[in-house]
């Protein structure tokens, strides 16, 4: 299994096929496939505590890097009515 290849995969075209995802890019999200490899990594721990597997495979995976976005702060129309 090799886990590298399998997230370089989410990211190109891992999104299902369906009308409402047409219009959207077909890899999924730099958070999405780290959200993935979280759960996958926490499943492997386990298997590593109860001695299943010598050692977790996702320990030498490297990650998409996550883009930080500016905040947008949005300004009341109209100042007064706060009050």
């Amino acid at each position: 299994m090799n886990l590298q290849r399998l997230y370089k995969h989410l990211l190109e075209s891992g999104r299902v096929e369906c009308t409402e995802s047409r219009s959207k890019p077909k890899g999924l999200s730099v958070k999405t496939v780290r959200n993935i490899n979280q759960m996958i990594s926490s499943a492997l721990n386990c298997a590593v505590e109860q001695r299943l597997i010598p050692r977790n495979p996702t320990k030498g995976c490297v990650l998409p890097k996550l883009e930080r976005k500016e905040m947008k702060i949005l300004l009341p129309e109209n100042p007064m009515s706060l009050n």
